[in-house]
């Protein structure tokens, strides 16, 4: 088995070569940083392709109201549902960090002995990985952008709407 498709019970499990536990305990914590990264890394191209979608259905929904506001509702609509499913995966993504996270907290408490370490991830309010987060969690990019994409999308909706109700003859 490759080290990089190794899972966690595997980097418990004594490796029968002499390893000591806090070696064993660095390359579990080694790894779940490794798995934090990619998250991240995710999150980031997820990020970088929710703004080049969401640019270019602005530009089609644009020049589709001006000559009929009509069809300004297909890219609203989907619009709307790429930011939501945007928003699921982001969630997703960093519920699958914060379980790393507590996963690694368990082991390092179940343990008596082990190497101090730094935090895996730099400390962001509200992302402790226990209990009731703080409201200001919301304020996070990978929440506030699909949240308030769906917003505008709703808005404009309401936009072409409105234009198709006072000028009747544009559709």
């Amino acid at each position: 088995m490759a080290e990089n498709d190794a899972n966690a019970d595997d980097l418990l499990k004594p490796s029968g070569e002499g390893e000591s536990e806090a070696n064993e305990f660095v390359r579990y914590t080694e790894e779940v940083r490794r798995m934090i990264a990619h998250e991240n890394h995710l999150t980031n191209h997820r990020m970088t392709w929710f703004g080049v979608i969401q640019g270019i259905m602005v530009v089609v929904a644009g020049k589709s109201m001006e000559a009929y506001p009509l069809l300004g509702l297909i890219p609203a609509v989907a619009g709307f549902l790429f930011a939501y499913s945007y928003g699921l995966a982001c969630e997703g993504s960093e519920t699958a960090k914060q379980d790393l996270l507590k996963g690694w907290r368990e082991v390092k408490q179940a343990r008596e002995a082990g190497p101090p370490s730094l935090p895996l991830v730099a400390p962001v309010k509200g992302h402790d990985g226990g209990g009731d987060a703080d409201p200001d969690r919301d304020m996070l990019p990978w929440r506030l952008v699909p949240r308030t994409t769906m917003v505008l999308w709703f808005v404009f909706a309401f936009l072409c709407v409105v234009k198709l109700a006072m000028e009747p003859s544009c559709v």
